[in-house]
């Protein structure tokens, strides 16, 4: 059985919405990674153990299969009741797209409408600080990550007027996270969020297995959490489900895990998968067997009721009874008491 703390995933899941939600769902990851790729400017102003996980998605419906967003909220030290929000747009893709940033202006466009909602009608709205992180499965970034590098600014302008148009201009800027293809040592931030975003990074590819392999250090640094083997146990589930090679070579891939914890956590694992399906599949087998069951009954009623009134039948008269449909048979088995022969059993049958 999955240990506390540890998630499985069935094919009718999205593994990689449930794996970021499970890793940067904790607080602690949350905030570890927030204040990694934050400017300095506002690490000291930052309570960061005061981090929470706020409520609500934001991505565009038609976006989710390829989207994940969280929204997280912290005060701000010695400023009353004001918040800073840390919204995530994780993308599960490896080409950044050139309206990234329009979309994540939506975005923050709808969570400040979402929390003017929530704010009483009667008291002034001001709307808090977001930053926005794009956290992107690609090796490289060259997209804009403001608007302002977005706008169309003719080539004759000052300085200040170009001063002047991105003063006016709502600048909803984001930073990007880019995930480093075979380098996740570069990540920063807490070692379960690293190695959650360069597992992804790694399966992705295909490479699920050489990532246990290639990278023992951050593998060691995860093993010293608390629940470890919890930890580990989601990951290599999620190795599994969305890494085919590995699921389809399990064994092999096993036997190549080099070290001894890791290899007899993944055996576990593997096995429970299997029972897993193994269980499913008897279940399957059992509603099939009821089903027949159940129509071989109806025959046997249908039958009992001719041999009642009208003797034994021939074989061959049974035969065609067994093979009707299901709803030729119930209607034959209402007329059963109408026949007075087999001849009208023949001709009730050979209109059918």
């Amino acid at each position: 059985m999955p240990e506390e703390n540890e998630i499985t995933f069935d094919k009718v899941d999205k593994p990689h919405d449930r794996l970021i939600k499970w890793s940067f769902g904790r607080s602690y990851v949350a905030s570890a990674h927030c204040r990694a790729y934050c400017p300095d400017v506002f690490v000291p102003i930052v309570d960061w153990d005061g981090l929470t996980t706020h409520p609500g998605s934001f991505v565009d419906p038609e976006l989710t299969e390829s989207h994940t967003d969280l929204l997280f909220k912290a005060p701000l030290v010695q400023s009353g009741d004001s918040a800073i929000y840390f919204y995530f747009l994780i993308e599960h893709i490896t080409n950044p797209k050139a309206d990234t940033i329009l979309r994540l202006a939506e975005y923050k466009l709808d969570i400040w409408r979402s929390l003017r909602q929530q704010s009483p009608k009667n008291e002034a709205f001001q709307i808090p600080i977001i930053l926005a992180y794009v956290i992107h499965q690609g090796s490289t970034w060259n997209m804009p990550t403001r608007i302002s590098e977005m706008l169309e600014i003719p080539e004759s302008a000052t300085e200040e007027l170009r001063a002047s148009i991105f003063e006016l201009e709502l600048d909803m800027g984001c930073l990007p996270v880019v995930v480093p293809k075979g380098q996740p040592e570069q990540l920063k931030g807490h070692i379960l969020g690293r190695v959650t975003l360069a597992i992804m990074s790694a399966a992705r590819e295909n490479r699920a297995l050489e990532f246990f392999n290639e990278h023992g250090a951050m593998i060691s640094e995860l093993l010293k959490e608390q629940d470890s083997m919890a930890l580990l146990g989601t990951l290599l589930r999620y190795m599994f489900q969305v890494d085919n090679r590995s699921w389809n070579h399990r064994q092999e891939v096993i036997e190549t895990i080099e070290d001894k914890q890791i290899q007899s956590k993944a055996m576990s694992i593997a096995e429970q998968l299997e029972a897993k399906g193994i269980e499913k599949g008897i279940e399957k087998g059992i509603e099939k067997g009821i089903e027949k069951g159940i129509e071989k009954g109806r025959v046997g009623v249908a039958l009992a009721l001719l041999e009642g009134s009208l003797g034994d039948l021939p074989n061959e008269l049974k035969e065609r009874i067994a093979g009707l449909d299901f709803e030729v048979l119930l209607l034959f088995i209402r007329n059963a008491g109408n026949f007075g022969s087999v001849a009208d059993v023949e001709n009730w049958l050979n209109e059918r």
